[in-house]
């Protein structure tokens, strides 16, 4: 049965054949949509593409148009239907399937009859991936998340079913995945232990174990079988006593403002996901993370609210959305979020993430700069940071945004936008060098003492439940075991702290690493924080190792809140770092910036108070089963501003600069590079005179002639459309007077 929102459907058996059945209302109308010829023939079940609701799979065997297919598909809700494969090329019946996406590619995990497991990416047959498999599951939102289950245990597999590893040592009965919403997913796993049946639940973020019983009261009936809902968070669990109904615990979303978010109004909208079940929402807002008192609270109905709070200046607030539902009486809590209240503005100038609806904030960048003096105009500093958000791949490109909103002039010579695709069972972290540091998680955490007080519940999860430290205070840090094989480094995601009604200070260190030498408690290394969260790895050297544990401390010298640390061990595994092609940089005044920041010491770009520049990178593609990083390197550095008259003075100076020539001749490299069809050219004149800018394939054969005129000095732009010319390299030449410059292009139809 697969539940629909136009109609429910029901595969069964008409006269000894497979026959799928739909009806509007459940009660009448039902009607016959398809039918396999073959005697014999049969459907084991039916399920939709998960990002689509009319692309609905049928699974089973039989023969269809004269040849043995076991998948059916049809794409206009069943009116009609065609033969998708014959996984394997031979009759076995397909028994269970998991649908992914990746990309723009579906995926498919196909089960047969005779417990073996192939993968589908595209044409069939299909590759075999396992054998003596017996049920099977993935996160179709996580791209290669496969869970496969045997009566030696549930294995999972993060590479699209390459490798496995076994996550549990039970006989593993049935594996089934149930949406929540659009963004959670629980994975429930049935399994054999002696002569109890136990459901588990493998919750959506942590990848751990709960056992059901804890939610619902224990069943007192073995449990034979476990079905999903198409349609509600709910589980049914057979035994012999009948059926039971499980309700999942499921939360609402938190969308607006953005954890960690800098606001500088106290208006605001906040927005949310609404969950199946929910007929009302809270949302609380407090100055503590447990909520022990309520600065402000509502009940409605909407998944949206615009309010105006007494919010104070550097200030911490957190806020959460309760999902009630009324018939069970349950109020069920999101995550909770947080944003600070600061005057317009941060310190340094900050990235944003284009997320496919919005720039979000990331973090400030370039800063270095904060303590530097006696600068030229010319002094940059170089800053490689590890994007804390993700952006999202809009056409092939990244979208980032850098922006200046305090009373400070950003001056910024050059970025770039590196993506590192590596093995997804390490993490990626980058030094003040631009070094790519891989580490795997190896120890956790066993004791935290912040002035002898037990905060270890604090820094055992990445969930933005901060602990705040001052100045002076020393973070002292257990953790299971020694780690002798690899390099050890200790990650730290933490931010600076203001302390109301003061910013954040403007220090060099924000903490020092104590570790044991010779039987004494020494600072060892140095490091510094930014404003929002971010991944910082530190190299380990020594440390008070007992038999199982290894103790560190951290002194801090500025007031930061802190929301995980652990310990770790460097890995040495192959990855690839790729840069980014810069396609367009776009100033918010004044335009087209692109020639300055594509490459260093071509000219600076200044931003101001208000102003942000837009950056569109080219996106390469993944690398398949790796999980891609991103690093951004930004060169230049900022000043403060201390009064208006100095802002306009500079703004003037600035206007004039904007009017200079170029000093060199110059021409760029095409962008995009590889294209199709389109691709554009830039190119600057120090002088008037007459210039040529032709195209020419690798014979030599002139193809197309771009310009071919006389040209005032500036900065010019050009685009070819390779429509009519088949893929290929080709080669541009530009003249103008005794100055020749070629470069090569590729067109990939």
């Amino acid at each position: 049965i697969l539940y629909h929102p136009n109609y429910v459907y029901f595969s069964g058996i008409k006269d000894n054949k497979a026959s799928l059945y739909r009806t509007p209302d459940c009660v009448t109308n039902f009607s016959e949509i398809f039918s396999l010829a073959s005697t014999g023939s049969r459907f084991n079940g039916i399920v939709n593409h998960p990002t689509s609701t009319s692309d609905i799979y049928l699974y089973g065997g039989g023969v269809f148009e004269s040849k043995f297919y076991n998948l059916y598909r049809s794409t206009n809700n069943g009116n009609g239907w065609s033969s998708v494969a014959n996984v394997g090329n031979h009759t076995y019946f397909i028994k269970d399937i998991s649908i992914s996406t990746i990309s723009d590619s579906t995926i498919f995990y196909l089960l047969l009859e005779n417990n073996q497991l192939y993968r589908m990416i595209g044409s069939p047959p299909g590759t075999q991936i396992m054998s003596n498999v017996t049920t099977i599951g993935s996160d179709y939102r996580t791209d290669s998340v496969l869970y496969v289950g045997n009566s030696g245990g549930l294995y999972r597999s993060t590479n699209l079913g390459n490798s496995f590893v076994q996550v549990l040592n039970k006989n593993i009965k049935k594996i089934v995945t149930v949406p929540v919403n659009n963004s959670l997913i629980h994975t429930i796993v049935l399994y054999s232990s002696g002569t109890n049946d136990t459901i588990i639940v493998i919750k959506d973020s942590k990848r751990t174990y709960s056992f059901l019983r804890l939610l619902t009261g224990n069943l007192s009936q073995r449990v034979k079988n476990i079905y999903r809902s198409s349609v509600d968070p709910v589980l049914y669990a057979e035994t012999d006593a009948g059926i039971f109904k499980i309700d999942l615990p499921h939360k609402t979303t938190c969308f607006e403002p953005s954890n960690n978010a800098n606001l500088s109004t106290n208006s605001i909208t906040f927005r949310w996901s609404t969950v199946v079940g929910a007929d009302s929402f809270y949302i609380e807002i407090s100055t503590s993370s447990n909520f022990s008192s309520t600065l402000y609270k509502n009940c409605i109905v909407d998944t949206f609210i615009t309010a105006s709070l007494p919010l104070k200046y550097w200030q911490r607030y957190y806020w959460r959305i309760g999902a009630k539902n009324s018939f069970y009486n349950r109020v069920t809590y999101s995550d909770v979020f947080s944003f600070y209240y600061q005057p317009q503005g941060g310190g340094c100038p900050f990235v944003y993430i284009w997320n496919g609806n919005e720039y979000i904030e990331d973090n400030n960048i370039l800063p270095q700069s904060e303590y530097l003096t006696n600068l030229k105009e010319t002094d940059f500093v170089v800053d490689y940071y590890q994007l804390f958000r993700r952006p999202e791949v809009i056409n092939n490109t990244y979208k980032l945004r850098v922006a200046e909103y305090e009373q400070e002039r950003s001056i910024l010579d050059q970025f770039k936008l590196f993506v590192v695709d590596h093995d997804p069972d390490v993490n990626i972290s980058v030094t003040e060098s631009g070094e790519i540091i891989q580490y795997a998680k190896p120890a956790s955490i066993v004791e935290a003492q912040l002035e002898k007080e037990d905060v270890q519940k604090y820094m055992s999860e990445l969930d933005n439940n901060f602990v705040d430290a001052d100045a002076e205070e020393t973070l002292y840090l257990t953790f299971d075991s020694p780690l002798d094989l690899n390099e050890k480094g200790l990650l730290i995601n933490a931010i600076l702290r203001p302390i109301p009604p003061d910013p954040p200070e403007k220090k060099l260190i924000a903490g020092r690493i104590m570790q044991n030498i010779e039987g004494k408690m020494v600072n060892t290394s140095e490091f510094r924080l930014r404003r929002n969260p971010s991944y910082l790895w530190l190299p380990i050297t020594g440390g008070n190792s007992k038999v199982n544990s290894f103790e560190i401390g951290i002194t801090w010298n500025q007031a930061v809140s802190i929301d995980y640390t652990e310990l770790s061990n460097r890995m040495e595994l192959p990855y690839t770092k790729t840069e980014c092609e810069l396609l367009l940089a776009e100033h918010s005044v004044l335009g087209e910036v692109t020639q300055f920041l594509e490459e260093s010491d071509k000219g600076a770009v200044e931003l101001y108070p208000g102003q942000h520049i837009d950056l569109i990178f080219f996106a390469p593609s993944l690398e398949e089963g790796k999980r891609r990083s991103f690093v951004f390197v930004s060169n230049g550095r900022y000043d403060r501003i201390e009064d208006e008259k100095s802002l306009i003075a500079l703004k003037k100076q600035k206007s004039e600069q904007v009017k200079e020539l170029p000093k060199d001749y110059s021409l760029s490299q095409n962008r995009p590079n590889p294209f199709n069809p389109v691709t554009t050219i830039n190119y600057a004149l120090p002088e008037p005179g007459f210039v040529t800018l032709k195209i020419y394939d690798v014979l030599g054969r002139e193809v197309a002639t771009l310009v071919s005129e006389y040209k005032e000095a500036g900065y010019y732009e050009v685009s070819w459309d390779a429509t009519n010319v088949p893929s290929g390299i080709y080669i541009y030449r530009l003249q103008a007077g005794n100055f020749t410059s070629v470069k090569k292009m590729v067109v990939m139809k």
